[in-house]
C-alpha cells in the first residue's frame, strides 16, 4: 500500500467542502488565501506571486495571523524546478513559517520533501501522468494532485477519468483531481477517487433540458 489512505478524512473533518482551492498565477494572493480559508476549504498561493522572497514572508506572516484560531490549512506552491533563482530563499522561508502544506509543482524534490516533514508539514506533488506520480511517491509525497486535461494552467492531456484512475490502481494517500470544478459551480468526482479524495463532493446533476424556441413551433 503506497499513502495513508487516512489523510483525506483527517484534513476532511477541519473544512466546510472538501476542496483545495488551485494557486493561480498573479490572482491568488495572501487576501484570496484568508478568504478561502475562513470560508471553509484549504487556500493556496504561488510562492512567486509576491514579487520577492522578503515579501513572500510577509504575506505568509500576515496569513498567520489573520487565520490564528482557524483550523482549515492554507497551501503554498513551490515550483521546484531548478530553474526557479527563488527556489531555496522561499523554501527557507516555507520552513521558517511551519507551512502546513506545501504543492511541489514541475519536479519531484527528495529534499524539499525532507525539508517540510521535518516540522510536521504536508507534501502535495503535481503530476500529469502515472510515472511522475510513481516518482512523487517514490520521493514520499503525502498527496498526489492529478493535474488533467481542462485542469488549466499549465494542464496535463490525459482525459481526468483514465488519469485517476490509473493512479488509483496503486495509490491508496490523499489524490486530488485538479479543475474538477464545473461551470454550474458543482463539483465533478471520478469514481475510482471516492474513498480518499478530498475533491470527492458529489452532486447529482443532470442536463439541462433543451429550451423550445416558440417561432419554431408549428
Amino acid at each position: 500500500m503506497r499513502g495513508d489512505p487516512g489523510l483525506a478524512g483527517r484534513l476532511r473533518e477541519k473544512l466546510r467542502l472538501p476542496v483545495m482551492a488551485g494557486p493561480m498565477f498573479i490572482a491568488s494572493t495572501a487576501d484570496l488565501v484568508i478568504a478561502q480559508c475562513k470560508s471553509g476549504i484549504i487556500g493556496s498561493m504561488p510562492a512567486l506571486n509576491p514579487r520577492t522572497s522578503a515579501e513572500l514572508d510577509e504575506n505568509i506572516a500576515r496569513i498567520e495571523r489573520q487565520l490564528a484560531g482557524c483550523a482549515v490549512p492554507f497551501a503554498i506552491n513551490l515550483v521546484a524546478h531548478r530553474t526557479n533563482d527563488r527556489l531555496e530563499a522561499d523554501l527557507a522561508i516555507v520552513v521558517k513559517h511551519r507551512v502546513p502544506i506545501v504543492v511541489l509543482a514541475f519536479a519531484a524534490d527528495a529534499a524539499i520533501v525532507d525539508a517540510i516533514h521535518a516540522y510536521g508539514g504536508l507534501v502535495f506533488n503535481d503530476v500529469i501522468s502515472d510515472r511522475h506520480a510513481r516518482k512523487c511517491a517514490d520521493i514520499g509525497v503525502d498527496g498526489v494532485i492529478a493535474v488533467a486535461s481542462g485542469a488549466g494552467g499549465h494542464t496535463g492531456s490525459v482525459s481526468p477519468f483514465a488519469l485517476v484512475a490509473e493512479i488509483r490502481e496503486w495509490w491508496q494517500g490523499l489524490l486530488i483531481l485538479s479543475g474538477c470544478m464545473r461551470p454550474d459551480g458543482r463539483f465533478w468526482r471520478p469514481k475510482s477517487s471516492a474513498r480518499t479524495s478530498p475533491t470527492s463532493v458529489r452532486r447529482s446533476w443532470r442536463p439541462p433540458r433543451p429550451t423550445r424556441n416558440p417561432s419554431s413551433s408549428r
